[in-house]
């Protein structure tokens, strides 16, 4: 496959992962802590077994890390459910911060 083809395929790849996290996180967690949370990216590694996914807080307060730790294998087999790839990233959060108030 030529290399333009694997990056577009790759970028289709970060594309369809970003998608069904915040579809996850919007329909299916019920955990309230992660309720201010936004994902904003995912970006995967080249071989595709590990992704960094960032994410603003609406509250400065809001306990999400530990929230996130114990959501990982909840989402990762969500992501398993409907994505159906061999192989599923590893979810590796990074926060960006607080939501700025008046943004959305």
């Amino acid at each position: 496959m030529p290399s333009a083809d694997l990056e577009t395929h790759h970028h289709q790849h970060q594309h369809l992962l970003l998608e069904e996290l915040r579809a996850i996180f919007r329909l299916e967690l019920a955990d309230e802590r992660l309720a201010s949370l936004i994902i904003v990216a995912a970006e995967l590694s080249a071989d595709g077994s590990a992704a960094r996914v960032a994410w603003l807080c609406r509250r400065e307060d809001a306990p999400v890390a530990l929230a996130l730790e114990r959501a990982g294998p909840f989402l990762r087999a969500r992501l398993a459910e409907a994505l159906g790839w061999k192989r599923i990233p590893r979810l590796r959060f990074v926060s960006l911060g607080v939501l700025a108030e008046g943004t959305e």
